[in-house]
């Protein structure tokens, strides 16, 4: 897939990331994801990551309402992206309570602190302003 530099969007099949005016990332992930995938919206990030940062870093918003499961490369390849100098606050919504297992685990052995899961996409946003 190509990409113009310093676009504002993208799409990976049904998945969508995107900066917004706000200058947070907001990625909405949708169905099963393949390394594939995850790779385009990594490259995308690293793009245009340094025009869109607050104060040297990146905040990120992701919506797993419609989201599948992760190839083990694809978990690979985000756990990366999340761990990146780069990346400042995190907010997550969306998941199933297995998911929520799965992934307090996951953020528990982050060296990342900034990460955080919410109920709605208005208290998430709340979070990540301020």
């Amino acid at each position: 897939m190509k990409m113009k530099k310093q676009e504002k969007e993208i799409w990976a099949g049904q998945n969508r990331l995107c900066f917004g005016e706000d200058k947070i990332l907001y990625a909405t992930l949708v169905g099963d994801l393949s390394a594939e995938i995850v790779n385009t919206l990594y490259v995308f990030f690293e793009q245009n990551k340094n025009e869109n940062m607050v104060d040297g870093k990146v905040r990120f918003f992701v919506d797993l309402t419609n989201s599948g499961k992760p190839s083990m490369e694809a978990r690979k390849l985000t756990y990366a992206l999340s761990e990146s100098k780069d990346i400042g606050k995190f907010a997550i919504i969306g998941m199933n309570p297995v998911a929520r297992v799965i992934a307090a685990f996951f953020m528990g052995n982050s060296r990342k602190k900034g990460m955080k899961f919410f109920n709605t996409r208005e208290e998430a946003l709340e979070w990540l302003k301020k």
